[in-house]
C-alpha cells in the first residue's frame, strides 16, 4: 500500500518521504500546518515554528489502496539498417624507377709524407768490476757419539729401590700391550697375546677356564696372562702382574673385577653363578680397556 499526497484539496499535505532526511532536503523551511508523511517511521511529521524544525507527531494515518498499474504499451518497431555502400577502388601503384649502376669515379691518393731520421743509438756504459767472493767458514768438529745401553739390564746382585718406585706405564697406547712383572716358560698348546692361562704340573702354560667339567685343577694353579703368542713347546711369556690391554678382552666397568670365564682363555665382567663353577677374581678394570692383572690366590666352588 502506498500513500499518495492530495495538494490540490489540501495544500498543507507535503506527501510521503522515505526518510526524515529526504523530508528536510526536499523542505529545509516549513510553515504552521505543514505535514507529511516519513515512510522509515511510518508517522506523520508536522512543521514545529518555534524550533525551525520538522518533529515527528507518532500519529498514524490510514493508507489507501495502491491504484491498479496502468497497461504498458506496445514496443515501437525497430527502424531498418540502411545499405552499405560500395568500397572505393584501390588506384594504381606507381613504377619503381631502375637502379642506378654508374659509379662515381674515384678520387686521386695523396702523396706518402717523407720517413723521419733514425735518432743515434746511445753508447753503452762500462760494467763495473764484479765484487769478491766471501770465504765459507770452516765446519766444525762432529761431536762424540754416545755409548749404546745395554737392550735389557741382567743383575748380579740385589735391587734396591731406596725410597723410589718402579712405575708402570700410565697410559697403553693399544691393544695387545702391558707393563708390568712377566716370566718367561713354555708353551703347552696353542695360546695368544690375551689368553689366560695357568701352570701345569708338566712344567707348561696351558689354557685355563672357570667350569669344572672332569679333572679341571686349573683355576686353583698359578695364574698368567699371555704377552707371547706361540705354539705347543714353543717359547712364551706370561704377565703375572702389570697393566694389559687386548682386543681379545670384554668391555670392563671401571674399578668392577673380572672373572674366569667357561670358555678357555677368557675373561668376563658378571660373577660366575652355575654350579660347579669356580669364583676367583683375575684383576680390575682400570679403564673400559685396560686391565690391571693380579690374580687372587683364594677362590670358591659355586654349589
Amino acid at each position: 500500500m502506498g500513500y499518495l499526497a492530495n495538494q490540490l484539496t489540501d495544500p498543507m499535505n507535503l506527501g510521503w518521504f522515505a526518510t526524515p532526511a529526504a523530508l528536510a532536503i526536499a523542505f529545509p523551511v516549513g510553515a504552521d500546518g505543514y505535514f507529511a508523511i516519513v515512510g522509515s517511521t511510518d508517522s506523520v511529521w508536522t512543521w514545529d515554528s518555534s524550533t525551525s524544525a520538522w518533529v515527528d507527531t507518532k500519529a498514524t494515518i490510514p493508507i489507501g489502496p495502491t491504484g491498479p498499474t496502468g497497461y504498458t504499451g506496445p514496443t515501437g518497431y525497430t527502424g531498418y539498417t540502411g545499405y552499405t555502400g560500395p568500397t572505393g577502388y584501390t588506384g594504381p601503384t606507381g613504377y619503381t624507377g631502375d637502379a642506378s649502376t654508374v659509379t662515381g669515379p674515384t678520387g686521386p691518393t695523396g702523396p706518402t709524407g717523407y720517413t723521419g731520421l733514425t735518432g743515434y743509438t746511445g753508447y753503452t756504459g762500462y760494467t763495473g768490476p764484479t765484487g769478491y767472493t766471501g770465504y765459507t767458514g770452516f765446519t766444525g768438529p762432529t761431536g762424540y757419539t754416545g755409548y749404546t745401553g745395554p737392550a735389557s739390564w741382567s743383575l748380579d746382585t740385589d735391587l734396591s729401590l731406596n725410597e723410589y718406585d718402579i712405575k708402570l706405564d700410565a697410559v697403553l697406547s693399544g691393544d695387545e700391550k702391558w707393563s708390568g712383572i712377566t716370566i718367561a716358560g713354555t708353551a703347552g698348546a696353542t695360546i695368544a697375546i690375551g689368553d689366560v692361562c695357568y701352570f701345569s704340573s708338566a712344567g707348561k702354560w696351558l689354557l685355563n677356564d672357570g667350569i669344572l667339567d672332569g679333572t679341571d685343577t686349573g683355576f686353583s694353579k698359578q695364574l698368567g696372562i699371555c704377552t707371547l703368542a706361540g705354539g705347543l713347546d714353543e717359547a712364551t711369556e706370561m704377565l703375572v702382574y702389570g697393566k694389559i690391554r687386548s682386543a681379545a678382552f670384554p668391555a670392563f666397568t671401571v674399578g668392577s673385577p673380572v672373572y674366569l670365564s667357561d670358555t678357555a682363555g677368557d675373561l668376563v665382567v658378571t660373577q660366575p653363578s652355575s654350579a660347579n663353577f669356580c669364583i676367583r677374581v683375575l684383576g680390575y678394570a682400570i679403564t673400559a680397556e685396560d686391565l690391571l692383572w693380579n690374580p687372587s690366590n683364594d677362590y670358591i666352588i659355586h654349589t
